[in-house]
């Protein structure tokens, strides 16, 4: 939802202004989707306002047994795996990653009503409809990543162009819908956004 403000950092409010539109292309359908989803509960809670509506928005969501075809975890497990990194020239904005049960623990202890001044869940209070982000906190550029990888595993990681890492990452069993992922972005030409979901309440 951040990236539909044309930026990398929002406050935990609602995206349902004209401005925030998504396309109508099919092109960003994932993101349409959330909002879409969005939508829906602040339509919910306006049209019953006895209902406590909290919408949760979590960062890149990590875990040892995510799915092979988990594009950000994909990325850091192989990564971890041929000993280097991408260099995104295309790309923007933050790496953001949480542990999925950290993220977990957040949405029910938010949703339980227990959480207070040390959660890691950022929101706009008691509105009609409450906006949660879930972070690491820890704003990781995009050029740091190898840096980043080196701090956590405690080895250094090579540099790579993004066409040899996918030729690396493929030899070592990545999965091809990640494969073709990457290579549409590379083939394209585009500069893909991530957001850091940090940003405190506005």
């Amino acid at each position: 939802m951040t990236l539909l403000s044309g930026t990398t950092s929002l406050p935990p409010v609602s995206v349902s202004a004209p401005a925030y539109f998504p396309r109508a292309d099919g092109e960003e359908g994932f993101t349409a989707s959330k909002w879409a989803s969005e939508r829906l509960l602040e339509n919910a809670a306006q049209a019953s306002p006895e209902l406590e509506v909290c919408v949760h928005r979590p960062c890149a969501v990590t875990g040892a047994h995510a799915p092979n075809e988990d594009a950000l975890n994909a990325l850091i497990r192989y990564s971890c795996m041929i000993k280097c990194v991408p260099r995104f020239e295309q790309f923007e904005g933050f790496l953001d990653f949480q542990d999925v049960e950290k993220i977990a623990d957040g949405i029910v202890r938010e949703a339980l009503g227990v959480v207070g001044d040390d959660k890691d869940g950022v929101g706009t209070g008691r509105e009609a409809v409450r906006f949660v982000h879930h972070s690491s906190g820890v704003k990781v550029q995009m050029h740091e990543f190898g840096a980043w990888l080196a701090e956590l595993y405690g080895r250094d990681f090579g540099e790579v162009s993004v066409e040899e890492w996918i030729e690396k990452a493929t030899q070592a069993g990545i999965d091809p819908l990640i494969v073709g992922y990457l290579e549409a972005i590379v083939g394209k030409g585009e500069k893909i956004r991530f957001p850091f979901m940090g940003q405190k309440t506005a």
